[in-house]
């Protein structure tokens, strides 16, 4: 129980319900299941989008982490458990491929504005051939300060 109270801290509400199946619509298969809830009290609730469109949902999902880890992995799991059961929901699975293009687009752009700043990348995108002589040397560690090669060099003068 815990963990749940760690898991879902976000949400304002808590709720016990009864559970019902097609089978059982009549008699609760279960009693008192514990629900997590978040109102529509943007004050009691600072994460609630309102009537918010599904691209603004989808980020939102796509970048917010909480104490258990990635909201997406959340996403992912429940269109993937949906589909196990036979029970696909089109606006949740939607809603997930949004996702997951949201975080491919900046796995992407990460990977580009990373290899920007690698001296040898912009040598290669500008047709140039880099001379060892002329790269900047890594900064390497010394003690509990890192130091440039270079500033070592004229500190030392």
């Amino acid at each position: 129980m815990s963990y749940l109270s760690v898991r879902e801290s976000e949400y304002d509400m808590i709720n016990t319900i009864e559970f019902f199946t097609e089978d059982s619509p009549d008699v609760p298969v279960l009693s008192e299941v514990l629900v997590f809830m978040s109102t529509l009290d943007k004050s009691n609730n600072r994460y609630y989008l309102g009537a918010a469109p599904k691209e603004d949902i989808a980020l939102q999902i796509a970048t917010a982490t909480g104490p258990c880890g990635p909201n997406c992995d959340y996403l992912f799991r429940l269109v993937e458990a949906l589909r196990e059961i036979g029970h696909e929901d089109k606006d949740v699975t939607e809603l997930a491929s949004s996702v997951r293009k949201i975080i491919d687009e900046r796995k992407m752009q990460n990977k580009q504005s990373n290899a920007s700043l690698n001296p040898v990348s912009l040598f290669a995108s500008q047709n140039l051939v880099p001379k060892p002589h002329l790269m900047v040397p890594a900064p390497v560690q010394m003690g509990s300060l890192r130091h440039s090669p270079r500033l070592l060099k004229s500190q030392a003068r």
